[in-house]
């Protein structure tokens, strides 16, 4: 087994914090710092007149909410408040390995620790 001589020499560390560096980057531009909500006219129209809620597709009663982009600030529809608390920017990132068998994955997959799911090889 290969073990680096320096931390140079660490590839999979390298790679580890070479996309935590870009994650926070993505973190910081999209989620953290989130746009105002726009309104328009035309928006506050649709809004209003909205029978169905854009998440779910059921009717709308006195239970609505203004649902924006928090990335962009633009009105996306009227919504039921449970559906626009559950219809968020996720707090994660999913990353995904393909065809790793023939790899030394496991040198990555210990430094990048978190919940690890795996899809098992199949003769399928």
């Amino acid at each position: 087994m290969y073990v680096a001589q320096n931390e140079k020499d660490d590839v999979a560390q390298r790679f580890v914090e070479s996309l935590e560096k870009q994650i926070k980057i993505i973190f910081n531009t999209f989620v953290r710092y989130p746009e105002e909500k726009i309104i328009t006219e035309e928006d506050t129209k649709k809004f209003e007149e909205a029978t169905e809620c854009h998440i779910c597709g059921r009717t709308l009663g006195n239970d609505r909410v203004w649902d924006h982009c928090h990335i962009t600030g633009k009105f996306r529809g009227a919504a039921h408040n449970k559906c626009y608390l559950n219809y968020r920017v996720p707090k994660f990132i999913d990353i995904i390995f393909h065809n790793l068998s023939r790899y030394d994955s496991h040198l990555f997959i210990k430094k990048l620790g978190g919940e690890i799911r795996c899809i098992a090889n199949t003769v399928e």
